[in-house]
């Protein structure tokens, strides 16, 4: 039972040497937050997210009596399939943000050629619909030191019927990008394809050869 137990724990422990950007790199390869570290690279520790939590705390605990009358529209801290949306904050390496951005992509074609509105609100439900399969919540800020689940529908919806239409411009941005790098390739090789056709028709030009 013992070596059982050790063997165990060994499965969830990893040593790893090296210098600090080395290591850093490795726990990124995990799905490890670098940003959430509480210690930054010159070795100085970060309490910001410390003294939020002890903030929560006390509000918590404290005689406030929206916090008595609805404990449970409290969250501490989102789940990894729950999405966030927290203004002037960058919330895009969050792992439910990554999973309800893939979400959107996989969905944009369909929305795309949807014939209706109709169609389209059926799609941008899909979405939702997903991520609570998933077990993910919809979550704001408060501004004050919690999250909050977002229940009403019409709210979520709003929120991914934006997420479309940045998609959609993204993707506009994306095949005037390509378009634009392919004509510049088209061009670049029927400027080689008239240069080579030069040399073929005097090879005696020494300038063919990078001679001048």
């Amino acid at each position: 039972a013992y070596n059982s137990a050790m063997i165990e724990e060994r499965a969830r422990l990893k040593f790893h040497v090296g210098d600090d950007i080395e290591n850093r790199y490795k726990l990124s390869g995990y799905g490890i937050p670098l940003d959430q570290l509480p210690i930054t690279e010159s070795g100085k520790l970060k309490n910001v997210h410390f003294k939020k939590w002890l903030q929560l705390r006390k509000t918590i605990e404290s005689s406030n009596t929206t916090v008595e009358n609805d404990p449970g529209s409290i969250v501490e801290c989102p789940n990894l399939n729950d999405v966030v949306f927290r203004p002037s904050q960058s919330t895009m390496c969050h792992p439910g943000n990554v999973m309800f951005r893939s979400l959107v992509e996989s969905k944009h074609f369909e929305h795309s050629i949807a014939p209706s509105r109709e169609a389209k609100i059926d799609v941008t439900r899909s979405v939702m619909i997903a991520v609570n399969q998933l077990g993910g919540r919809f979550l704001v800020w408060n501004n004050e030191t919690w999250w909050t689940e977002i229940t009403d529908e019409k709210v979520i919806y709003s929120k991914i019927a934006v997420f479309f239409r940045n998609s959609k411009v993204s993707a506009k941005a994306r095949s005037n990008r390509q378009t634009t790098k392919s004509s510049t390739y088209i061009f670049a090789d029927q400027d080689k394809r008239r240069k080579i056709d030069v040399c073929r028709g005097d090879m005696n030009d020494e300038t063919c050869f990078g001679f001048v």
